[in-house]
């Protein structure tokens, strides 16, 4: 079975498998978890900056989510760097914005300026 869904812009194919005489219930986890329909996904490309400390160092920017802010801070947050060598991790999220810190593996003070990051609420 899948299903054909658009996502800021993008057409994504979702497929959905399981095994047959599986007992997979879609109906399990009706009260723990919403449907999709009703999760709010969102995307941004940050177009800030921010240079490291130095040697090894790291440096932090802002992400702003797009329309409407998220309910809670309950949503989890994925980011990839632009380029390698570098290790991001998010802090301080609010229903509007997350921390980016972004962690340099350059032997020497480098700029940090592109990223691509994804929030999925809980």
């Amino acid at each position: 079975m899948y299903r054909i869904l658009t996502f800021a812009g993008t057409l994504v194919l979702v497929m959905l498998a399981f095994a047959v005489g599986s007992n997979w219930n879609p109906r399990l986890n009706a009260q723990t978890e919403p449907p999709l329909a009703t999760q709010v996904i969102k995307d941004v490309h940050p177009t800030t900056s921010c240079t490291t400390t130095g040697s090894f160092g790291h440096c932090t920017i802002t992400v702003t989510w797009p329309g409407t802010a998220f309910s809670d801070t309950n949503y989890t947050v994925v980011c990839t760097p632009g380029a390698f060598n570098w290790l991001l991790y998010v802090t301080n999220k609010t229903t509007t914005t997350a921390n980016v810190n972004a962690q340099s593996f350059y032997g020497s003070q480098a700029t940090f300026d592109s990223a691509n990051c994804v929030a999925v609420h809980d």
